[in-house]
């Protein structure tokens, strides 16, 4: 994939995380805080890879384009699904994992994560591949598909996964986020948890980006 940021890993690099913009960002957009996280210790050993979404007509933004990993139609929970272009990114995440396995990182030592739109994407994609991650880490994401859960393949139902959202999410509602998770859980999903941050907008802060670095260190330990 063209546009891919990677920040490479310190010392031999054993574990990969993916990590993916939200609507209108780059991967570039996320870089920094990748190094802040990385700066809390512990994963010199990994390298983290952003990859920065196809530039397509939205039709929230009035048709102009801009970086999204699907088209957005409404800010809704039930609205039209853009079941074309999810399936396109999945297919182009499941690439960078196999790009991955080429260099010797079996799935199990790959995290997918993303904010908003890329975390939508990263449960689309970590539930539904048969590639099967070590985790999902999704941060004011939602379920991208009302048919998702049904869509879960059954191996996958026990992949760690969080979702850290903030009260004060006026983007994407903190409801939306909440209802998504409980979707999951009622199709037989496990170890699944959902973290709501209090008085945090839709954006991100040291306090949670603290909490990802703790679940990438727990679930891609150094070897």
């Amino acid at each position: 994939m063209s546009n891919l940021i990677e920040i490479k890993a310190k010392s031999t690099h054993t574990a990969t995380v993916i990590f993916l913009h939200g609507l209108m960002d780059t991967g570039k957009g996320w870089e920094m805080p990748m190094e802040i996280i990385r700066s809390m210790g512990g994963l010199d050993h990994i390298k983290f890879v952003l990859p920065t979404a196809p530039t397509i007509p939205i039709s929230i933004n009035f048709g102009n384009t801009g970086t999204a990993w699907f088209n957005v139609l409404s800010l809704n929970p039930g609205s039209q699904e853009d079941s074309i272009g999810l399936e396109k990114s999945m297919k182009q995440i499941e690439s960078i994992i196999e790009e991955e396995i080429k260099n010797g990182i079996p799935t199990d030592r790959i995290i997918l994560s993303g904010f908003s739109q890329g975390g939508a994407i990263s449960l689309f994609t970590g539930y539904q591949s048969k590639y099967k991650v070590a985790a999902i880490i999704s941060l004011s994401g939602f379920s991208p598909s009302l048919s998702l859960p049904s869509k879960i393949r059954p191996e996958n139902k026990d992949i760690p996964c969080t979702m850290f959202h903030g009260t004060d999410d006026k983007v994407v509602n903190f409801k939306w986020g909440e209802l998504s998770h409980k979707s999951f859980l009622k199709v037989g999903v496990k170890n699944s948890q959902f973290i709501s941050i209090q008085n945090l907008g839709h954006s991100s802060n040291e306090f949670e980006l603290k909490q990802v670095h703790d679940l990438i260190e727990k679930y891609l330990p150094n070897k």
